[in-house]
């Protein structure tokens, strides 16, 4: 993927705070279809209200027959591209998640699909390519180290995930990761670090979002960011990579 430009880090810096003028923010939520299958997780992410901290929440799962079943309407719709993602679930292992993957390759003929459940080794990441995955989503949430640091506990590494990334491109997989604007303690400088990320991953997908303080997390009382931001953050990159799918939502 060519980069459209290549801006510095002050430039990228003013773009999130002030725009890009005369860019369309074209985003493609309505093309995909998102299935979000299991709310278990054996992680300890301080932001996310599935951790496995979070003892106030309802846990729920769809069984391994169901999750297939969970695209019917929006294929006979004609939508081709779905998004399956949830909490790293260990009751979900590498043949029940390969063989979910080829059943819904094998159902919905001609879709395109690509899986979001945490990390991984590659074990897994090659199963799951020869049972058909197209894509699989990674998300970095913060390229500083120190940022980082804040987001999660001393189980997760800071830049394990953006190592991670590059080897799943060559093993053949569409790979893609996501800029979460309005973090806890983030700065308009840690979201170029984001930005610059992406430069040199060159995903085939980015989540662009905001943040959404959840109940029974560590920051549930922090404000939600800033939707004008994100807003400007989307059409910055749409003008770095014209032609790379986002998604502002999920």
């Amino acid at each position: 993927m060519a980069l459209a430009y290549r801006p510095e880090k002050e430039e990228i810096i003013q773009s999130i705070i002030n725009g890009v003028k005369g860019q369309e923010a074209i985003v493609d939520d309505d093309a995909f279809f998102c299935l979000d299958y299991t709310s278990f997780c054996s992680g300890t992410c301080l932001y996310c209200a599935k951790s496995r901290n979070n003892w106030d929440l309802k846990r729920e799962r769809m069984s391994p027959e169901e999750v297939p079943e969970g695209f019917r309407e929006a294929y006979e719709k004609g939508i081709r591209k779905f998004f399956l993602y949830g909490g790293a679930d260990l009751y979900f292992d590498r043949e029940k998640v390969s063989d979910i993957i080829r059943r819904i390759k094998e159902i919905y003929t001609g879709c395109e699909l690509y899986l979001a459940v945490g990390e991984k080794v590659f074990e897994d990441f090659q199963a799951y390519l020869e049972a058909g995955l197209d894509g699989y989503v990674l998300f970095h949430r913060s390229a500083n180290a120190d940022h980082f640091c804040k987001l999660h506990t001393l189980e997760s590494y800071p830049d394990f995930r953006m190592k991670m990334l590059p080897p799943l491109k060559q093993m053949g997989l569409k790979i893609g990761t996501g800029i979460t604007v309005g973090w806890p303690y983030q700065t308009a400088e840690i979201l170029a670090e984001d930005v610059a990320f992406l430069m040199e991953l060159e995903p085939d997908l980015v989540v662009i979002d905001a943040f959404r303080p959840e109940e029974g997390t560590e920051f549930e009382s922090f404000p939600k960011g800033d939707r004008k931001q994100q807003e400007n953050l989307v059409k910055l990159v749409r003008k770095i990579f014209p032609d790379i799918r986002i998604l502002t939502h999920l």
